[in-house]
């Protein structure tokens, strides 16, 4: 499970967001200022959920009786009139933003640590990584690969999520039901930034990206692409749904595709991406590493990447 440390806001949010779009590589800030370099700061913000109390009306316990008394003839008339309880309704208010582009829009402009509350998630709230300057700001992290950990998992491991969210230095998938709650509270967009082992950087955007439930092993729909990397995400693995080594979901007849590209992903059969893959050095056999096809190639495993969310009304 990641890391559910709390965190804590330094410093006034200011007025000016920034525009930098540069993959986060840099330590901590503890001064809530917008940024002036192209280089990432982290801030920690902690939002306490607040209760609000229902108010509840009691219910008479006695009816009200009115009699009509009979009249002279033989017949009589009794009418009863009864006063229904009214039914009180409890209202639950917001706690706190429920992505990282909610904290952006309120003015927090440094990258770190800040705590939101998904729609359908635990109460009391999920720690994420926010980027508030990589594309204007506000992105949610999903995962982030810069280390050498292990992300050859089972199934239980990235529904869950894994890795140490606490920095801009740390590896970490965040969960796959998560994943799946935070894209379904709205239409959400998602930006991958790519680095290979020369420093150079491209990204793939896409307009639409969401997945579904366990019930449907997590299904993928991601459209709409732009970007200076390449499209390795839609032909091939859009509408697929999530393969481990321990719970093939693929198209590949005869094979598991997360136990011969030794990762977990949405494999058609196999892949034009596989960024969950083995983080290995820039020559690799074939689709046996971090790959993304049309950039730098299925031959080369990339040195850094992330994937980052935000609402697709922001921009």
């Amino acid at each position: 499970m990641p890391s559910t440390t709390a965190p804590t806001t330094t410093g006034q949010p200011t007025t000016q967001a920034p525009t930098t779009e540069t993959p986060s590589t840099t330590a901590l800030q503890t001064t809530k200022q917008p940024p002036t370099t192209d280089m990432l700061t982290t801030s920690q913000t902690t939002g306490q959920p607040t209760t609000r109390e229902p108010i509840t009306e009691k219910p008479p316990t006695t009816a009200l009786q009115t009699t009509k008394q009979p009249s002279t003839t033989d017949m009589s008339t009794t009418m009863q009139t009864t006063k229904l309880p009214t039914t009180a309704f409890k209202t639950t208010a917001q706690p706190g933003p429920r992505d990282c582009w909610g904290y952006y829009s309120d003015g927090f402009y440094n990258s770190g640590l800040y705590t939101i509350y998904i729609k359908g998630a635990a109460p009391g709230g999920t720690s994420v990584y926010c980027d508030m300057q990589f594309g204007g700001g506000g992105w949610t992290t999903i995962q982030r690969r810069v280390n050498a950990v292990d992300f050859y998992r089972n199934w239980a491991s990235y529904k869950m999520g894994f890795g140490i969210i606490d920095d801009n230095d740390s590896d970490f998938w965040l969960g796959l039901d998560l994943i799946y709650l935070l894209t379904n509270q709205d239409d959400y967009q998602l930006r991958i930034p790519l680095v290979d082992w020369y420093g150079e950087v491209k990204f793939a955007k896409y307009s639409e990206f969401r997945v579904n439930n366990e019930a449907d092993n997590y299904r993928l729909t991601v459209s709409g692409f732009t970007g200076t990397g390449g499209d390795s995400l839609i032909a091939t693995h859009n509408g697929m749904q999530w393969t481990t080594h321990d719970k093939d979901n693929d198209n590949a007849i005869g094979t598991n595709c997360a136990e011969v590209y030794q990762g977990a992903w949405w494999y058609n059969s196999c892949h034009t991406s596989n960024l969950n893959g083995p983080r290995t050095s820039a020559s690799i056999s074939p689709g046996r590493g971090m790959v993304w096809k049309t950039w730098p190639g299925e031959s080369v495993s990339l040195m850094e990447v992330e994937m980052k969310i935000k609402p697709l009304s922001a921009g």
